[in-house]
C-alpha cells in the first residue's frame, strides 16, 4: 500500500464528485447534523485548517476511480453546500456577517472564489489490498465515536460482508413496516443478532464483544444452510409486519421473535397472521406493567401467567443480552405463544 499527500482545492472535490464513491462498504453512512456541517463551512471561509481526507485511487477502469477511506462526512457537508442543501450558519465566527444565512449561490462572488479555492490535504491511497484499506479505516477511527455495529463494519470478515448485504437488500429490512433503521448500521446490528441466533441459539450472550468474536470467526465464509435459514426466518418476520404492522418494535422484541421461529419446527408455527396479533397481545400486556413489574405479584395469589410475564419483563428491561435472560424470555413465549 502506497499513500501519498496531495493539495486538493475544493473546486477539484467539486469537478470529481461523481468519480467519488463517499461510501464503499465499510463507512458508516452520513451521521452529520446540519450545524456539524455549518462549522465545517465556517472553517473554510475562515481558512483554518481541516483534518485531511483519505481516498483510495481504484484505478481509471472502476466506475468511482475514488472511495472515500477518511473524510466522507467532511466531503458529503461541502458537496451539500455547493448544491445549495444548507446555508452558511447564523453564528458564524470573525468577519463574516455577509455571509450568515445564505447559500453558496448567494454568497459574494470573492467568497464563492475562496471556497472554491480551499485546498485540504488529501492522502491518496494506491495499490492497496481491501483489508489494507479496512484495517486503515478502522486505525483512523480510533478516535471517532464507532458505535459496536460500526466498527464490526470494519472488519475484514465475509459474515460482514453477508450481514451488509442482508440487512440493504432483504424484504425484512426493505418493507416500508421496517421499524429500524439504517442509520448508523442499526440494520446490520439486527442482522448480525439473527446470525448470532443462529448460530449459539441461547449458549451465548449478545453483547458487542460476542458479535465482534463471530465476525471474526466466520471470516472466511458462512455455511448457505445458516445464510437461508437467517432468509427465510426474516420473511416469516416480514409477513408478520405486513399483517400487523407495528408489531415488531423493540430490538429484544425482534430477536426474541426471530429465536421462536427460528427454534421451532416450521409445521408447528402458526401462520403469521395469527403469531403477530398474539405476540402484538402479549406486548400489550408487557407495555401496560413495564414500568412497575411488581404489580403483576401483588396479591395472596399470584397467577402462573401473571409470575411469567414479570419474569420476561425483567429479562427484557435488565441486561436482555444475556445468555440467561434470551432463556427467560424465549421459555415465556413459548408457553404464551405457542401452547
Amino acid at each position: 500500500m502506497k499513500i501519498k499527500n496531495e493539495m486538493w482545492s475544493i473546486q477539484q472535490y467539486k469537478s470529481l464528485e461523481g468519480a467519488i464513491d463517499p461510501s464503499p462498504p465499510f463507512q458508516r453512512g452520513p451521521v452529520w447534523k446540519l450545524p456539524a456541517k455549518q462549522l465545517l463551512i465556517d472553517s473554510i471561509l475562515c481558512e483554518f485548517d481541516i483534518p485531511k481526507v483519505y481516498l483510495h485511487d481504484r484505478g481509471a477502469s472502476a466506475l468511482q476511480r475514488y472511495a472515500v477511506t477518511d473524510g466522507q462526512q467532511r466531503l458529503r457537508a461541502i458537496w451539500a453546500f455547493l448544491n445549495d442543501e444548507f446555508e452558511v450558519s447564523q453564528n458564524s465566527y470573525g468577519q463574516l456577517d455577509t455571509c450568515r444565512g445564505k447559500r453558496f449561490s448567494k454568497l459574494e462572488k470573492k467568497y464563492r472564489q475562496q471556497i472554491l479555492r480551499f485546498k485540504l490535504v488529501t492522502a491518496v491511497i494506491s495499490d492497496a489490498m481491501p483489508d489494507e484499506i479496512r484495517e486503515l479505516f478502522w486505525r483512523l477511527q480510533q478516535g471517532a465515536q464507532l458505535n459496536p455495529a460500526e466498527k464490526r463494519n470494519c472488519l475484514p470478515s465475509q459474515l460482514g460482508d453477508i450481514v451488509r448485504s442482508m440487512s440493504e437488500n432483504h424484504a425484512f429490512f426493505c418493507s416500508p413496516t421496517c421499524p429500524f433503521s439504517p442509520y448508523r448500521r442499526n440494520r446490520d446490528d439486527m442482522c448480525a443478532h439473527a446470525f448470532a441466533l443462529e448460530f449459539n441459539g441461547t449458549s451465548c450472550d449478545l453483547k458487542a464483544p460476542n458479535l465482534k468474536s463471530l465476525y471474526e470467526k466466520y471470516a472466511s465464509g458462512v455455511d448457505n444452510a445458516i445464510q437461508n435459514a437467517v432468509r427465510n426466518n426474516l420473511l416469516y418476520l416480514r409477513d408478520m409486519m405486513q399483517n400487523s404492522p407495528g408489531c415488531i418494535q423493540t430490538k429484544w422484541g425482534f430477536v426474541d421473535l426471530y429465536l421462536l421461529v427460528s427454534q421451532t419446527e416450521a409445521s408447528s408455527l402458526p401462520t403469521p397472521q395469527v403469531l403477530a396479533e398474539t405476540f402484538l397481545a402479549f406486548e400489550g400486556q408487557r407495555l401496560k406493567y413495564n414500568a412497575q413489574p411488581d404489580q403483576l405479584l401483588a396479591g395472596q395469589r399470584v397467577s402462573a401467567k401473571n409470575r411469567r410475564l414479570y419474569e420476561y419483563i425483567v429479562a427484557f428491561k435488565t441486561s436482555g443480552a444475556l445468555a440467561k435472560n434470551l432463556r427467560t424470555r424465549h421459555s415465556v413465549l413459548l408457553t404464551e405463544l405457542l401452547s
